[in-house]
């Protein structure tokens, strides 16, 4: 199964961003505002990430989730090595935004929409 993908960026500091999904390089020194991607390899357990330094304004999985899957994305501090939530990715962090499969399910529960029926 597959996962699409769009981010947007402002304030991309050169030499640009690496962008990938698990272990996965998606984009090096990516210095565009939009990065759009279908990926084909999900697993249960995912994780989005990007290294460099930019903010991050719109994320959406399948148009959905745009004011609300940015800040769900996490850096951890280098100093206290505690996790947090945040849309500013720091030049020296990896920031990183953990999803489950399937997609729709996990964007069900994660933007609240509400009972979602299972069939057995």
């Amino acid at each position: 199964m597959h996962n699409h993908i769009e981010i947007k960026f402002k304030n991309i500091a050169t030499p640009g961003l690496v962008i990938g999904h698990n272990q996965q390089l998606l984009a090096d020194k990516f210095l565009n505002s939009t990065f759009i991607v279908d990926i084909d390899h999900c697993i249960e357990k995912n994780t989005f990430w990007i290294l460099g330094q930019c903010e991050i304004t719109c994320l959406t999985m399948f148009g959905l989730g745009s004011e609300k899957l940015k800040y769900l994305g996490s850096q951890i501090d280098p100093n206290t090595k505690q996790e947090y939530n945040t849309h500013q990715v720091s030049p020296d962090n990896r920031w990183q935004l953990h999803y489950d499969f399937p997609v729709f399910a996990w964007l069900h529960k994660t933007l609240h929409f509400g009972w979602l029926i299972e069939r057995y």
